[in-house]
């Protein structure tokens, strides 16, 4: 399987090192390709794959503008789909080295680790972003369902919104969700 992202894609989502351990960094984008979008876009995924330098699928492997159910709507496109999900595995994968006596986590002098549920909670935050751009690359292919070849439409709605258009959102960037708790007299 060809990686289909460079470091430089996860530009504008996610501050990857510079020094980076680029064999964890593949091998999170193997794994996205591989568990993550597989899983999302189906059997359009090969599609998506054998396609991916085709002119005529740029825009949605790039993202842009088209025209939705309640006017311009833009979409990020597959590559950062593949970002957010790869570097939510990355960062998981990141924090642990084998080692002949087994795994480590990697620590240093300089810095305070972070908890696994800290890096848990961020990787489901980027999991999370992930899916909410694959759903609006999803009504892309949904308005645009005659220009790909092999996308199953079964789940379109017929103006090609899929429900996304004005909705709130629900992807959180911060802590843990609470509610206000009051006291019955």
């Amino acid at each position: 399987m060809t990686l289909k992202l460079l470091k430089s894609d996860f530009e504008g989502i996610a501050d990857v090192a510079n020094h980076c351990d680029t064999k964890k960094l593949d091998q999170a984008i193997r794994e996205a390709q591989t568990f993550d979008l597989e899983e999302l876009f189906c059997d359009f995924w090969n599609v998506i794959d054998t396609n991916w330098d085709d002119p005529e699928y740029q825009k949605l492997i790039d993202g842009g503008i088209y025209e939705g159910c309640k006017g311009n709507r833009t979409f990020a496109g597959v590559k950062k789909i593949l970002a957010y999900y790869a570097y939510s595995r990355y960062i998981i994968i990141n924090n642990f080295n084998d080692t002949p006596s087994g795994n480590v986590s990697k620590s240093n002098d300089f810095s305070i680790p972070k908890t696994i549920k800290e890096i848990e909670f961020m990787a489901d935050k980027y999991r999370s972003m992930g899916y909410k751009e694959y759903q609006k690359a999803a009504a892309y292919l949904c308005k645009n369902k005659d220009s790909f070849e092999g996308f199953n439409d079964y789940e379109c709605k017929p103006c090609g919104c899929n429900g996304i258009c004005g909705s709130k959102t629900s992807v959180k960037g911060y802590g843990i969700s609470g509610s206000i708790i009051t006291k019955q007299i």
